[in-house]
């Protein structure tokens, strides 16, 4: 099985990224709330914009944009932006972050987990 890698549209320097000022709708934050709190926020970090988007493909679909004026995540729906934060809380762990953007689609219809118990 191989793991998906991201494939960065274009990817320029590196931003620092120590913490995130959330910057959403009320509605979107209440819906991820288990999600945020994964992540550094604070009143003074790195502007992290949410965006609902219709024109993104579909329910899971999302896309990652950074640069020196934040970064945004859009998605069509919050299941979306669920998957987006949880692949941005890992590549912040250095602090770091790369300047550019990205965007993911999923494979399959469902996710899915197999559990062999028969070991």
């Amino acid at each position: 099985m191989s793991i998906p890698e991201i494939k960065w549209k274009e990817r320029k320097s590196h931003i620092s990224v120590r913490t995130f000022r959330l910057i959403c709708e009320d509605e979107l934050k209440s819906a991820l709330v288990h999600t945020l709190s994964r992540l550094p926020l604070s009143d003074e970090g790195t502007p992290l914009y949410l965006l609902l988007d219709a024109s993104v493909c579909d329910d899971e679909s999302f896309s990652v944009e950074s640069g020196a004026d934040g970064v945004v995540v859009r998605s069509q729906q919050p299941k979306g932006i669920h998957y987006a934060l949880n692949i941005l809380s890992q590549l912040v762990f250095s602090d770091e972050l790369y300047e550019g953007s990205f965007e993911m689609k999923p494979a399959f219809r469902s996710r899915g987990l197999m559990l062999d118990v028969s070991r």
